[in-house]
This record gives C-alpha cells, sequence and structure tokens, in this order.
C-alpha cells in the first residue's frame, strides 16, 4: 500500500529510502583524527600531517 501513496507523493519514497538506509548504516565515532586544528587564514598556507604508513 506505501506505493500507492508514493504515486501522489513522491516526497514519500525519499523518506521511507532514507528510513530503511539509516537502519543499515553504522557509525563508528571512535575512528578518527583529532579533528580540524584552527587556520591562520591570514597566512596563506596550511600543514597537513598525513598519519605513517604501517
Amino acid at each position: 500500500m506505501t506505493g500507492f501513496f508514493e504515486i501522489f507523493e513522491p516526497g514519500l519514497r525519499h523518506q521511507r529510502e532514507q528510513k530503511d538506509l539509516e537502519k543499515i548504516l553504522v557509525v563508528e565515532a571512535d575512528k578518527g583524527g583529532s579533528g580540524p586544528q584552527p587556520l591562520d587564514l591570514e597566512s596563506g598556507s596550511v600543514t597537513l600531517r598525513l598519519p605513517p604508513r604501517s
């Protein structure tokens, strides 16, 4: 019956697909770096540090 209403309101299809996707997505908050450091925009340069290869 859901498909019937999606004909008249296409946004419902997007909502259903988004809910289905959120059920299977896994976000691991423990992974990642320390986050962005404050940038000095006046200097005109940015330093990027890459993690060492194992």
